[in-house]
């Protein structure tokens, strides 16, 4: 996986805990430790007689700690796949079902509800749901009663 993020600079693959730099062939210790969800790697004296290793940071010591997380590989991936062209096209639907999550969850208290076991929170979702259809259908209403009234003919 190139490094985009780093300029180009580090190779990194958390998959085989591989990160490498130009000057570097050999790569650097990775440290993970007990019970965490990323990965820290440290340039140390190792790096102290490459020739490029003022590229990868802004340390007078030529020092550097990075922070990569477990999926790290699968972010880079991503990222990728948001700078197609078609991508923004593509999450227009999540538009629509974020921002009806975002009602329910503020309008209706979506995320606490008073009962207990999945069926009964499964009904009460539903009841929710039904709930918020009906606001909009009587707000649709509204605006077509309104519109019709406030309009010339």
């Amino acid at each position: 996986m190139s490094g985009s993020r780093f300029g180009g600079f580090l190779s990194i693959a958390v998959n085989v805990k591989l990160c490498e730099s130009p000057g570097k062939a050999g790569g650097l210790p990775w440290i993970n430790y007990q019970g965490t969800e990323y990965y820290r790697i440290e340039w140390g004296n190792q790096c102290d007689s490459c020739p490029v290793q003022k590229q990868g940071t802004r340390s007078n010591s030529g020092r550097r700690t990075l922070v990569v997380g477990l999926r790290h590989d699968l972010v880079e991936q991503r990222r990728k796949e948001m700078k197609q062209r078609g991508f923004s096209k593509s999450m227009y639907p999540r538009n629509g079902i974020e921002g009806t999550h975002s009602e329910l969850v503020r309008g209706h208290a979506m995320r606490g509800t008073k009962y207990r076991g999945l069926s009964r929170v499964g009904l009460s979702h539903y009841f929710m749901g039904a709930a918020c259809n009906v606001k909009r259908y009587l707000n649709l209403l509204t605006f077509q009663m309104r519109r019709t009234v406030l309009s010339p003919e």
